[in-house]
């Protein structure tokens, strides 16, 4: 299995005041309010998986046993070709209509089947 995630390096520099900034927080806190974002929303929307260019992502590659325990795992730099942008309910519907036939349906049936 491979799990893609945004390089947030490859945009906050180490010691700048966003680094910094973020060092600070931590994580982002999804309050009831409004989220308290670890980064500007900005420039977390800025480094989003992209539908339309390339990704600078990390990447890890996983080997999972049949029970979904890692067994093997490391970390990579990669490049993520345009991913497929999909909400919530377009998730449920792949996952609930057995009468959709597609490779985006199969994966995340296998996906699924993991968690």
């Amino acid at each position: 299995m491979m799990v893609h995630i945004a390089d947030l390096a490859s945009v906050v520099l180490p010691g700048s005041v966003l680094d910094e900034v973020a060092r600070l927080r931590l994580q982002s806190i999804y309050a009831s309010a409004m989220p308290l974002h670890m980064l500007p929303p900005a420039l977390l929307q800025s480094v989003c998986l992209s539908a339309t260019e390339p990704n600078e992502c990390l990447t890890a590659l996983l080997q999972l046993d049949a029970f979904g325990r890692v067994r093997q795992g490391r970390i990579i730099r990669s490049i993520v070709p345009p991913v497929r942008v999909l909400t919530f309910s377009q998730i449920d519907e792949l996952l609930e209509d057995y009468s959709i036939d597609s490779q985006v349906h199969d994966e995340l049936r296998q996906v699924a089947a993991i968690a």
